[in-house]
């Protein structure tokens, strides 16, 4: 199991893996799709990308699926590869999506 996102250092950015269209790994560490939500949604609370009040769940969503959208630009079908995914500290999510 991957260390929790708070041991992690203040990183600026989580790189995601994907097979199939499917996470499989955050910074080179295998996670499930549970851990991979999880803990994409503690960095996201960690580094002011949400609200406090949104689940851990939704951020992780949110930085997934944005983590996909990058790899998938232009492409058809499930993707596979990986992609780095910055996190600015004191941006809202939706300030980092338009960005």
């Amino acid at each position: 199991m991957t260390p929790a996102a708070s041991s992690w250092p203040d990183q600026v950015a989580v790189t995601v893996t994907f097979d199939a269209g499917r996470p499989v790994a955050l910074d080179g560490e295998t996670v499930t799709m549970a851990e991979a939500l999880l803990l994409t949604g503690q960095l996201a609370r960690a580094h002011g990308l949400v609200d406090t009040g949104t689940s851990l769940l939704a951020a992780g969503a949110a930085v997934l699926a944005t983590a996909h959208r990058d790899l998938a630009a232009g492409a058809v079908g499930p993707v596979s590869g990986t992609v780095r995914v910055p996190l600015r500290r004191g941006e809202t999510w939706q300030q980092r999506q338009v960005a």
